[in-house]
């Protein structure tokens, strides 16, 4: 008996060990690049939640942010790949808006006023 339980043991420490050193060490870890091609916003994380219909929840590893993406290009990255895409600053829109939409421009200042005649009778 004492055989078997020693067989077991060993097993199970076969068996328990790697995933208990998985768990604490960060090894396993999976590091994840997430764009938004409606926006071009990028995110790392190691922390994402697929949902049906393609949405995607994460924690943001730049802002610390929950952000929800509903369509979503998700890619797996090496640990040096997220280090320096979190440290990075995001990037910012492109300077020139899309064909067909306008954009406020900033206020002219008013024409000056012409003098006034004090001939004309419809002052």
């Amino acid at each position: 008996m004492k055989r078997s339980l020693a067989a077991s043991s060993l097993k199970l420490m076969f068996v328990v060990g790697p995933a208990v050193l998985c768990m604490t060490t960060s090894g396993c870890t999976k590091y994840y690049k997430v764009t938004d091609p409606t926006t071009n916003k990028t995110y790392y994380t190691t922390d994402l939640d697929q949902k049906n219909g393609g949405t995607v929840t994460l924690k943001d590893a730049r802002t610390g942010n929950k952000v929800t993406v509903q369509n979503s290009e998700i890619d797996e990255i090496k640990k040096e790949e997220f280090e320096s895409g979190k440290s990075a600053p995001p990037a910012t829109p492109p300077a020139n808006p899309a064909a067909g939409t306008a954009q406020p421009s900033a206020a002219a200042p008013a024409p000056a006023a012409a003098p006034q005649d004090p001939s004309n009778p419809f002052k």
